[in-house]
């Protein structure tokens, strides 16, 4: 004797085969490690830009130290802008 399927549950078997599949490990996992990287990429892109900000302040020292420093008349005021200028550069 052959076992047949009854005629409703073939058609319940082919309404199951439209229904979209589940999401599956690989991609549920693709996403999760897209996301990981996404968090580690803003936590990297934080740090350049902090690291930006600090390099362009010591930039606008630098050049304002160096205009300070062309702005002098005499040697006196050279080697007085020059000692004022690193003891503020260092704060000391």
């Amino acid at each position: 004797m052959q076992w047949q399927m009854h005629p409703q549950a073939a058609v319940e078997s082919s309404r199951r085969a439209a229904v979209p599949a589940p999401i599956h490990y690989p991609v549920v996992r693709a996403m999760t490690d897209l996301a990981e990287e996404n968090r580690r990429l803003r936590e990297q892109m934080s740090t350049l830009t902090a690291e930006a900000s600090n390099n362009e302040a010591i930039l606008r020292r630098s050049q304002e130290r160096e205009l300070a420093l062309l702005n002098t008349d005499t040697l006196a005021g050279l080697l007085a802008a020059l000692t004022r200028g690193l003891g503020d550069s260092f704060g000391l």
